[in-house]
């Protein structure tokens, strides 16, 4: 995917980070789930966003569990803080007993802190025994 968002090699290296940390997490704490990879937007404002999505707890304190050194798994707790330093954007949404949702966005060159304006988006994904979602 970073290839085809024309992404150089130190850029991929970041989504590669991200999408390991993310699926990390799932493995660690989400009790199963996913992550979708995919291109947003268009023009200077596109990149590749992932949306990691489990089935765990939940995370009881979002913003605790950003910073580094927080852990529930006896880990070095870095590795949400490491998705927020290498994306452009982050959201974590979650929910006790249901599970977490974390959308990160990538774009070419370092995250400089500002805020990414684009945030509407979609996911289609297909039915269980489906090969393509008819929501297109």
């Amino acid at each position: 995917m970073a290839q085809r968002q024309r992404f150089g090699d130190s850029d991929a290296g970041r989504v590669a980070l991200v999408a390991t940390e993310l699926a990390t997490n799932i493995l660690k704490h989400g009790k199963g789930g996913e992550t979708l990879v995919g291109p947003y937007g268009e023009g200077p404002d596109s990149g590749i966003e992932l949306i990691a999505l489990d089935k765990g707890p939940g995370i009881s304190n979002v913003a605790a569990s950003m910073a580094d050194g927080y852990s529930t798994a006896g880990t070095a707790g870095k590795g949400l803080g490491a998705v927020s330093r290498q994306s452009h954007f982050v959201e974590v949404a979650s929910w006790p007993g249901a599970g977490t949702a974390v959308l990160a966005r990538l774009k070419p060159g370092q995250p400089d802190g500002s805020i990414d304006a684009s945030r509407i988006g979609a996911v289609s994904v297909a039915k269980p025994g489906e090969g393509v979602c008819g929501d297109s």
